[in-house]
C-alpha cells in the first residue's frame, strides 16, 4: 500500500499543477481519491496506466514511467481497483480496497 500512494504523489507531484488533494473514505469500502490540476489536457486516460506512457512530452516533463503502471498492478494484487478521470479541471485517480 505505500508503495501505491508514493507512487501516486510523486507522480501527481512531477506531472500535474497545483496542490495535491487527497481525500479518504472508509465506508463500505475504502476509497482513497488523489486529485490536482492537470498539467497536460491532452492526456490520453486510456493509457495512464500503461508502462512508460508519454502523453506529450513537452509538457509531462517526460514520460510517466512505471509509477502508474505499478500502482495498477499492486492495487490488483491487494484485490482492489484504481481509476482515472477528469472532473472538470483536475485528474483524479482513485483507489478502492473492499472491506
Amino acid at each position: 500500500m505505500k508503495r501505491i500512494i508514493d507512487n501516486l504523489i510523486v507522480n501527481a507531484l512531477m506531472h500535474s499543477e497545483g496542490d495535491l488533494n487527497i481525500k479518504i473514505e472508509n465506508k463500505d469500502d475504502l476509497t482513497i481519491e488523489f486529485s490536482n490540476k492537470l498539467a497536460n489536457k491532452d492526456i490520453d486516460l486510456t493509457h495512464i496506466f500503461d508502462e512508460f506512457y508519454t502523453g506529450d512530452i513537452s509538457r509531462t516533463k517526460g514520460n510517466m514511467g512505471l509509477g502508474l503502471a505499478i500502482a495498477k498492478n499492486f492495487t490488483g494484487v491487494l484485490n482492489g481497483k484504481i481509476s482515472v478521470n477528469v472532473k472538470e479541471n483536475d485528474l483524479v485517480i482513485t483507489l478502492r480496497f473492499l472491506k
